[in-house]
C-alpha cells in the first residue's frame, strides 16, 4: 500500500513538473514578429518600402525601393488636391554597384533601387496627404501620409522649456527645436545688468532645411539672483545675431 502510495505521489508530481515548465514555457515565449509586406504596383514592377502607410512627415518625405524600369516619378500631395514637390518629381534609379542608371538604357530585366529625399516646395495645407510612385497613370504605388510642423512659417527656434521666470537650481537646462544654419544654436546668460554669466554653442540635431532637437544643461557659478537667457541662429549670409529669444529666469545656487 505504501508503494502504492509513494508511485501515486511520484506520477503526480512529475506530471505537476511537466506543467509547472509548460506553463513556464507559455509564459516566456516571445512575442510573434511582424512582417511589413512592401508596396507593389500594379504591374508588380515597382516595390516601395518606405514611407510605410502614414509615415509623419515635415517639410520632406524619404522615398525607398526597387523598380525593373528605367525612369520612375514621384508626386506628394495634400488632401487639398496641392502637389508640393512640382519641381522636384524624377526619381534617380541605381544597380546594385550604386552607379547611376540613364534612363535611356535598354535594359529592362535588372531590378534597379531608388532611395531619394524629396524635399517639398510648398507647404501643405491639410494634415493628410500621400506620395504617389509611378510609372503612368495606370501603374503607381500611392501611399497615405501625415504631415506635422514643429516651427511655424520663418520660425527658426522654439524653446519648449523653460518658460519665462522659470526656477533654475545649480544650472540652466533648455532644450526646444530648431531650423538653423550647420544646426548652431547659440545661448548667452546675462545677469539683470547685462554682464555675461555664460555662452556657448547647442548642437541641434539636424540643420537646416530640417528641423532638430537641440538641448543642454548649462552649469552657473554665480550667487542666487535673476538672469536672462538669450538664445540666437547667425546668418549664414554676414554672421549677424538672428531670431534671438530672451528668457528671464530665477537663478538658485
Amino acid at each position: 500500500m505504501k508503494k502504492i502510495l509513494a508511485l501515486s505521489l511520484i506520477t503526480v508530481l512529475l506530471f505537476g513538473a511537466v506543467g509547472c515548465n509548460s506553463t513556464q514555457k507559455n509564459e516566456t515565449k516571445p512575442d510573434e514578429i511582424q512582417y511589413v509586406s512592401p508596396i507593389t504596383s500594379h504591374d508588380k514592377d515597382i516595390f516601395v518600402s518606405l514611407p510605410m502607410e502614414y509615415d509623419i512627415v515635415e517639410n520632406h518625405v524619404q522615398i525607398n525601393g526597387l523598380t525593373t524600369l528605367n525612369e520612375v516619378k514621384v508626386e506628394v500631395y495634400d488632401d487639398a488636391g496641392t502637389l508640393l514637390n512640382e519641381n522636384n518629381i524624377n526619381v534617380e534609379l541605381f544597380d546594385e554597384n550604386g552607379n547611376f542608371i540613364d534612363k535611356n538604357t535598354k535594359e529592362t530585366t535588372v531590378w534597379k533601387s531608388f532611395n531619394k529625399y524629396l524635399y517639398f516646395n510648398k507647404k501643405p495645407s491639410t494634415s493628410f496627404g500621400k506620395v504617389k510612385i509611378y510609372s503612368n497613370e495606370k501603374n503607381y504605388v500611392e501611399i497615405p501620409i501625415k504631415f506635422i510642423k514643429r516651427l511655424e512659417a520663418n520660425e527658426q527656434i522654439k524653446v519648449l522649456y523653460p518658460e519665462a521666470n522659470a526656477n533654475q537650481k545649480g544650472a540652466v537646462r533648455v532644450y526646444g527645436y530648431s531650423s538653423v544654419y550647420e544646426g548652431v544654436v547659440n545661448y548667452r546668460i546675462k545677469d539683470t545688468r547685462g554682464n555675461v554669466l555664460a555662452e556657448g554653442q547647442i548642437m541641434s540635431t539636424s540643420g537646416a532645411p530640417d528641423t532638430g532637437l537641440f538641448a543642454k544643461d548649462i552649469p552657473l557659478e554665480v550667487k542666487s539672483q535673476d538672469i536672462v537667457l538669450e538664445l540666437y541662429a547667425t546668418s549664414a549670409a554676414n554672421g549677424k545675431e538672428i531670431s534671438k529669444i530672451e528668457i528671464p529666469l530665477k537663478y538658485q545656487k
